[in-house]
C-alpha cells in the first residue's frame, strides 16, 4: 500500500531509502481499470502501463531530503577536494582551503611576538641597569648629605670641649671675688698702718693678672662658641645642596619605578591581544580545513565564471560564506514524478509503490 506521508499528485515528493539520479516508479493499484471512452481490447496496453504486469510506470526524480552545505568560512582559495560523488563521513576532511591574508598575519603576530620578547629582555636588563645607577646616585646624595652635615656639625664646638673652659672661667671667677674681698680687707688694714704699700701692690697685680686671665678665657670661649658665619652658610649651602640632590634622586627612583611598571603593563596587555588575534586566526585557518558535518555524498557547488555556471574546481576562489560543496544524506530521499490526468482515478493514498 502506499505510505500514507508519501505518494500525492504531480510534483509533490514521496520519501524512501537508496540513492539513484532517476528512477522508474511502478504504481501497484488493485483496482486498474480502462478508463471509459477508451478503444480497442481490453488487452491493448495504455501510456504508463507496465508490461511485467498490472500498475503503472513514470519516470521520476531521487533527491536526498536532507542536505549540508559546506561554505568557504572566509575569502579564500580551493587548494583540494575530495572527487565529486565520494562518500564521506562526518568529520573526514572533504576539502581544504588556504588565504594568503591569514597565513601572512599570523606570521606578522608570530614574528611581532617573538620581537617582542626579545626587546621585553633586553628592556628588562636595561630597567635593571638604570635601577642599579639610580640606587648608586641616591646612595651618593645620602652620602653626601650626610658628609655635609658632619662638615656643619665640625664648624660648631661640641659641648665636651667647651666644658672645661667654662669650668675653668667660673674657677677663675671665684678666684677673683675672693682675691677682691682680700684687697679690700688689705686697703682697710692699710689705712691704719698694719700693711706696707707693697703688700698692697702685690694683691692688686695678683688680681689683676686673674682678671686678665678670665678675659682671655671669656674670649676663647667666644671664639670656640662663635663659627664664621661665612663658613657655616657656605655648609648650610652645600647641605641644601646635598639634600635637594638626594630628593631628586629618590624621586628618579619611584618615577622610573612606576614608568617600568606602566611600560610592562602596556606590554603585557599588548601580547594579550596579539596573542588573541593569534589564536583568532589559527582558528580561522583551522576553518579553512572543512569538514563533513554528517555522512553523505559529495556534490560540488556552482559558481558563476566566464560568464556561465559550472563546478567548482582546484583554484577557485570565494567570498566568505559561498557555497564549496553539499554533502547529501544517504538515510532519506524524495521521489518527484508527475502522473497524467488519464490515470489520476486509479491512484489512491495508500496504494504500495516500488
Amino acid at each position: 500500500m502506499i505510505n500514507p506521508d508519501g505518494l500525492t499528485l504531480p510534483g509533490v515528493d514521496k520519501y524512501t531509502s537508496g540513492m539513484i539520479p532517476q528512477v522508474k516508479v511502478l504504481l501497484f493499484s488493485a483496482m486498474f481499470v480502462i478508463v471509459c471512452g477508451c478503444r480497442g481490447p481490453e488487452t491493448t496496453q495504455k501510456p504508463g502501463e507496465s508490461q511485467n504486469g498490472p500498475g503503472l510506470l513514470f519516470s521520476g526524480s531521487l533527491k536526498p531530503v536532507h542536505t549540508d552545505q559546506l561554505h568557504s568560512p572566509l575569502r579564500s582559495i580551493l587548494v583540494d577536494i575530495l572527487p565529486e560523488g565520494t562518500l564521506v563521513h562526518t568529520g573526514e576532511v572533504a576539502a581544504i582551503l588556504d588565504t594568503e591574508e591569514i597565513s601572512s598575519t599570523i606570521t606578522d603576530i608570530e614574528s611581532w611576538l617573538q620581537a617582542n620578547q626579545i626587546s621585553q629582555t633586553i628592556s628588562s636588563l636595561q630597567a635593571e641597569m638604570d635601577k642599579i645607577r639610580l640606587d648608586n646616585a641616591m646612595l651618593e646624595a645620602s652620602y653626601e648629605v650626610a658628609l655635609k652635615k658632619m662638615e656643619l656639625d665640625l664648624l660648631k664646638p661640641s659641648e665636651r670641649e667647651l666644658k672645661p673652659l667654662r669650668m675653668e672661667i667660673s674657677h677663675t671667677g671665684v678666684m677673683i671675688s675672693e682675691l677682691q674681698k682680700q684687697l679690700q680687707d688689705l686697703q682697710s688694714m692699710a689705712k691704719k698702718g698694719f700693711v706696707s704699700d707693697q703688700e698692697l701692690l702685690t694683691k692688686k697685680k695678683e688680681l689683676f693678672l686673674k682678671e686678665t686671665s678670665l678675659e682671655k678665657l671669656k674670649l676663647d670661649l667666644a671664639l670656640k662658641e662663635s663659627v664664621p658665619e661665612i663658613d657655616t652658610r657656605k655648609k648650610e649651602a652645600e647641605l641644601l645642596t646635598a639634600n635637594h640632590a638626594l630628593s631628586i634622586a629618590k624621586l628618579r627612583i619611584e618615577t622610573h619605578t612606576s614608568q617600568e611598571l606602566i611600560n610592562r603593563d602596556n606590554t603585557l596587555l599588548r601580547v594579550r591581544l596579539e596573542q588573541n588575534k593569534l589564536d583568532q586566526y589559527r582558528q580561522k585557518l583551522e576553518w579553512l580545513t572543512v569538514r563533513s558535518p554528517a555522512t553523505g555524498t559529495l556534490v560540488y557547488a556552482e559558481s558563476w565564471s566566464g560568464g556561465k555556471t559550472q563546478k567548482i574546481s582546484k583554484g577557485s576562489s570565494f567570498w566568505e560564506g559561498e557555497p564549496v560543496a553539499s554533502i547529501q544524506s544517504l538515510d532519506r530521499f524524495s521521489i518527484s514524478f508527475s502522473v497524467p490526468q488519464f490515470y489520476l482515478m486509479d491512484i489512491h493514498v495508500s496504494d504500495e509503490i516500488s
